[in-house]
């Protein structure tokens, strides 16, 4: 504000009126989990939270408002920001964002009976093309109204079109370290205003001249003088600026599960008796020796003690060889990535098959990514075989896939099922 102008309010009898911004808060995360409609099994612990793919996943994302500054109302929201971090684009597209219609909890919901469904559009579509990078939604409305007193069930995140594909962190994945973040901009009260001056008193009006003889006009009198301005009134008081709001905790990071207990040793057999001492030959002469006994029999070998439960796969996607000549993923194999290269597999026109293994083995969350390189012209037939009474959802007992370049990720609910997030 120039001092100018600044000098034409006073002059007017206005105060000169200040408001204050209070930065920006952050509040906690609640919750993020990721949903397979009709699938009753629970993928809140992944580090992943998928939207889209061959399964049509959705994501579930929720803060804790009541964390923001006490009093706050919903005309303190200036501003407000979902900030989602794109982890990986398995195919580009867009997203919708929507409110969730029902309560929920990260470490049972599912995409079953009573799963959160998609209420009203806060924002979308929103294109997502590039990996590696945040991703800014405005939802200023949306947290107005929660703060309104509108149920606050978090957001749910859909694909915008049957092709988008894409992967943000969850607060699980520790390798990357960036959840969701809900920014919130609040505006502080106004100062008051102050009381207008009081004008100031109007100068007399000077006396009219008297009037010339008849036939010429008489010379008019002299203006009267004028009055002097009146003194500005005071300029009101600044308003007191409105306090900072408080930073919101950081949330607890989880418990690392127990390691699975190790089997006792079994016992070890017993020794088998001596052979008898054959008789000592008559003193004189030499005798003939005694007949060596027999060796004892070796004792039992004792009982393999029971194998401990196995231990929590950590979804870490480490490297594993190169597979070759139609393998077979070893159900104790604690890899997560697989490479197929046609450069030390079957030269021209290759046909491999791999095959997982079994679901109730590995428990439910394993997830597999393999991926196929360097087929170059030698094109060929690829394919994944399920075990045993294992199935493939909407796939059957195995699928195929043709090109040069592929890849495919699946996970599974640990009771015969496995779901195909990506394959392109």
């Amino acid at each position: 504000m120039s001092g100018a102008f600044k000098r034409a309010l006073i002059a007017a009898g206005l105060a000169v009126v200040l408001e204050t911004a209070i930065p920006a808060q952050t509040v906690p995360l609640l919750g993020d989990a990721s949903i397979l409609p009709g699938n009753s099994t629970n993928y809140g612990s992944i580090v992943n939270v998928t939207v889209g793919g061959v399964s049509l996943a959705q994501g579930l994302v929720q803060f804790d408002l009541t964390k923001l500054p006490p009093g706050t109302l919903p005309s303190s929201v200036a501003l407000a920001t979902l900030r989602l971090y794109v982890n990986k684009i398995g195919s580009p597209g867009a997203i919708n964002v929507f409110t969730a219609t029902a309560s929920w909890s990260e470490s049972t919901v599912t995409g079953g009976a009573g799963a959160p469904l998609p209420g009203s559009l806060v924002a979308g579509p929103i294109s997502v093309t590039v990996a590696n990078a945040y991703l800014s939604i405005p939802v200023t409305g949306q947290v107005q109204a929660w703060l309104g007193g509108a149920p606050n069930n978090g957001f749910l995140l859909q694909a915008n079109t049957s092709t988008t594909n894409v992967n943000f962190d969850s607060k699980e994945g520790t390798a990357t370290s960036h959840p969701a973040v809900l920014e919130i901009d609040l505006a502080g009260p106004a100062g008051a205003t102050g009381a207008p001056g009081t004008p100031g008193p109007t100068g007399a009006t000077g006396a009219t001249g008297p009037n010339g003889p008849a036939g010429a006009t008489g010379s008019t009198g002299n203006q009267g003088v004028t009055g002097a301005i009146g003194p500005a009134g005071p300029v009101g008081p600044l308003g007191p600026s409105g306090p900072s709001g408080a930073k919101g905790a950081a949330g607890a990071t989880g418990a690392t599960g127990a390691t699975g207990p190790l089997g006792p040793t079994g016992a070890t057999g017993a020794t088998g008796p001596s052979g008898a001492t054959g008789a000592t030959g008559a003193t004189g002469p030499l005798g003939a020796s005694g007949v060596q006994g027999n060796p004892g029999a070796p004792g039992a070998t004792g009982a393999t003690g029971p194998t401990g439960p196995q231990g929590l796969i950590n979804n870490n996607f480490t490297l594993a060889a190169t597979l070759t000549n139609n393998p077979t993923i070893s159900d104790a194999d604690t890899h997560n990535y697989f490479i197929i290269s046609n450069a030390v597999n079957n030269g021209a026109n290759p046909s491999n098959t791999i095959t997982l293994p079994n679901t109730t083995a590995v428990g439910a969350g394993y997830m597999i990514e393999i991926n196929v390189l360097n087929w170059g012209v030698n094109d060929g037939t690829f394919s994944i075989q399920r075990q045993g009474s294992d199935v493939i959802v909407d796939q059957g007992s195995s699928f195929t896939t043709f090109g040069i370049n592929y890849q495919c990720q699946l996970v599974t609910d640990g009771n015969h099922h496995w779901y195909l997030l990506i394959n392109n």
